[in-house]
């Protein structure tokens, strides 16, 4: 018995159990043409059984029917010597070999198709400033990046990585960098491509939320 079928009998087992207590893990009406996997970048246990837990839940869709997965990953906040304690850090979500890398490898190996419909996306609670504070870090700010991963996400930066009045600002202390667009803008459309009609539902008016002039989130997905 190979995995994917050893955790859909587990699963299955489990319903049989708990079916009296209402705990309900079946497929809903319908299967969306994409899945979103959601990693914030603070909190939470170890990441390297959450990528397993990911992709054992992407296994078993056709039982858990998961449209969203979160996930998070600890240990972000730092205001001195970013470098040398971010780049670990990074490398263990988008390193050869590593998270991401890996959940992939094994969806392209076990569901090649599965491996074509999931977006993930990576953002984090809060934002930094634009400069260093002299320890090699930088200080909480208002504005954040938000990345989107996929292979059905049209690739490219979607609105101004270093608008003119940031770089006037820079050598300010404690200026922060400009939050242009919302992230429920992202969030929201999202929702729509996962499941048309839904991101109100999810963030209220979320169309209706800021976003940079002249910039056009609709061409996000293929």
């Amino acid at each position: 018995m190979n995995r994917r079928d050893f955790l859909k009998s587990s699963l299955l087992a489990v319903l049989y159990l708990t079916a009296a207590r209402k705990v309900c893990f079946a497929a809903g009406a319908g299967v969306s043409d994409r899945i979103l996997i959601s990693l914030m970048l603070e909190g939470g246990p170890d990441f390297r059984h959450q990528i397993r837990n990911i992709y054992d839940t992407l296994a078993c869709e056709d039982i858990l029917n998961a449209n969203v997965i979160s996930t998070d990953y600890p240990g972000w906040d730092h205001h001195q010597n970013l470098k040398s304690r971010m780049e670990p850090m990074i490398g263990d979500i988008f390193g050869a070999g590593r998270g991401l890398h890996t959940l992939f490898a094994e969806l392209d190996s076990n569901q090649p198709a599965m491996a074509d419909r999931v977006v993930i996306l990576v953002c984090g609670e809060f934002g930094r400033q634009l400069a260093a504070n002299g320890g090699g870090g930088t200080d909480h700010g208002v504005g954040n990046s938000v990345l989107l991963i996929g292979r059905n996400v049209n690739g490219g930066i979607y609105g101004d990585m270093f608008p003119q009045s940031e770089i006037e600002r820079f050598a300010q202390p404690g200026a922060d960098i400009e939050g242009r667009t919302s992230v429920n803008q992202v969030i929201g459309r999202i929702c729509e491509k996962i499941k048309p009609g839904s991101g109100d539902s999810v963030v209220p008016s979320w169309e209706n939320q800021d976003l940079e002039p002249g910039v056009d989130l609709s061409p996000l997905f293929f």
